[in-house]
C-alpha cells in the first residue's frame, strides 16, 4: 500500500501535511465547542435534549468491550443484548483475508 511504501514522499509535502493538520484541528475544535455548549445548556431552558458522547479511537482499540458498553449505555440499550464481536462482520479490529483491498482500517493506532 502506498502509505506503507512511500511515507517519506507523502510527509515531504509539507504544505499538504500542514493544510490537512489545520483542517483536522478545525474539525476537532468545532466538535469540542459543540460538546461544551451542550454541557453548558444541560438542565437550562436551552436544553433540547441533544446529547453527545466523546469516543476516542485509541480507547476503543485498547478497551473495545468497555467502550462498547459505554456506547450502548449512552444509547440507553442493554449491552448484554448485543451479539459477540467478530472479525468476519468487521466488528473486531483486523481485516479478514477476503476484505484486504477494501476501505476498512486495520484496527491499529
Amino acid at each position: 500500500d502506498y502509505f506503507d511504501t512511500e511515507p517519506q514522499r507523502l510527509l515531504s509535502l509539507e504544505s499538504c501535511v500542514r493544510l490537512t493538520a489545520r483542517r483536522w484541528r478545525d474539525v476537532v475544535d468545532g466538535d469540542l465547542a459543540v460538546m461544551a455548549r451542550l454541557e453548558q445548556q444541560r438542565g437550562t431552558p436551552a436544553d433540547d435534549g441533544t446529547r453527545a458522547l466523546e469516543l476516542r479511537y485509541e480507547e476503543l482499540l485498547a478497551d473495545t468491550d468497555g467502550q462498547r458498553r459505554r456506547i450502548y449505555e449512552f444509547l440507553e440499550l442493554d449491552p448484554a443484548a448485543a451479539r459477540e464481536l467478530a472479525t468476519w462482520d468487521l466488528t473486531l479490529p483486523g481485516i479478514p483475508e477476503t476484505q484486504q483491498r477494501g476501505f476498512f482500517r486495520k484496527g491499529i493506532s
